[in-house]
C-alpha cells in the first residue's frame, strides 16, 4: 500500500514522471503501405502510442541508405537511413505539426533557451528543449510546460544511450511553425509522446 501511494505521489508531483503508453488501438495508426515503407529501411521503427487529440498521420517520408553503402549490424549506414512521420492537427485554424524523426548517424544535440529532463522507456534519460538557440539552457517552469512553446525539440536518443544509431527524436513542428500554426502543442504533450515511443512490430 505504501509503495502505491509513493508511485501516485511521483505521478502527480513530477511533470516528467513516466506515463504508461496507450494501447495501439488508442492512437492513430500508420497505413499498411506506410508500415511496409518504413520496415523496408532495415532499422527499428520507433512510433508513438500516444498522440494528442486531433492529430493524425499526415505524411511519412523515408530515405534509404545509398545502394552499396556499408551497413552496421543495426542496419545503419554513415548518415542513414532516415525517416520522418509527421502528424497534423485536423482543425484548419490550428494546422500544427509534430513529428517523429530517425537517422543512422551524423546527429548533434540541440541547445535551446529552456530544457526539462524526461525519463523515457526506450532511451532512458533525455531532455526536451524549447525557445531560442542558446549556449546553455535554463530549467523550464511548470507553467511553461503546460503552455504552447516555440521550437520544441528533444535529444536524439538510441537504445544504447546515444553511443550508436539509429537515433530518434521528437519535434514540435516541422522545421519551423507554419504561418497558420499557433504552436498549440505543449511541452507536456511532447513529453507524453516521447514516453509512449515503442518499436513497430
Amino acid at each position: 500500500m505504501r509503495r502505491i501511494i509513493v508511485v501516485l505521489m511521483m505521478f502527480v508531483l513530477s511533470p516528467t514522471a513516466f506515463i504508461p503508453p496507450a494501447t495501439a488501438a488508442d492512437a492513430p495508426t500508420l497505413s499498411t503501405q506506410d508500415q511496409t515503407k518504413l520496415r523496408a529501411l532495415g532499422i527499428k521503427i520507433a512510433v508513438p502510442t500516444y498522440v494528442p487529440t486531433g492529430y493524425t498521420v499526415r505524411k511519412v517520408e523515408v530515405e534509404p541508405c545509398p545502394a552499396g553503402s556499408p551497413r552496421s549490424p543495426k542496419g545503419t549506414c554513415r548518415f542513414g537511413p532516415t525517416y520522418r512521420i509527421a502528424y497534423r492537427n485536423a482543425v484548419p485554424k490550428d494546422s500544427c505539426f509534430f513529428a517523429i524523426e530517425a537517422t543512422g548517424g551524423g546527429v548533434g544535440g540541440p541547445i535551446r533557451e529552456f530544457a526539462t529532463p524526461v525519463n523515457t522507456r526506450l532511451f532512458r534519460n533525455a531532455s526536451l528543449y524549447f525557445g531560442k538557440s542558446e549556449l546553455s539552457s535554463k530549467t523550464a517552469s511548470t507553467a511553461q510546460l503546460k503552455s504552447p512553446q516555440p521550437a520544441l525539440i528533444s535529444d536524439w536518443g538510441s537504445e544504447d544511450g546515444g553511443k550508436s544509431g539509429p537515433f530518434y527524436h521528437v519535434i514540435g513542428h516541422l522545421l519551423k511553425p507554419a504561418p497558420e500554426c499557433g504552436n498549440t502543442i505543449t511541452p507536456n504533450e511532447v513529453i507524453k509522446i516521447m514516453q509512449s515511443l515503442t518499436f513497430l512490430e
